[in-house]
């Protein structure tokens, strides 16, 4: 279960890689289309980092409890 949590943490990661290329292809001619990725890609960062925490949380009771 943890494995799969990981690959969905890499893919938010991943998520935001591409959202952070096509703001950068996109800032000077559609500069609200630009906008609306580079949220995205912070959004996808934050994610990344909520459920990264919580994982490893889950982890570490996990191995106190053993």
């Amino acid at each position: 279960m943890n494995k799969l949590r990981k690959m969905f943490e890499i893919g938010y990661l991943i998520i935001a890689v591409v959202c952070l290329v096509e703001t950068f292809f996109r800032w000077n001619s559609e500069p609200k289309r630009a906008y609306m990725f580079l949220g995205l890609a912070v959004m996808a960062i934050l994610v990344y980092f909520i459920k990264r925490r919580f994982r490893l949380k889950n982890e570490s009771e996990q191995q106190n409890s053993n």
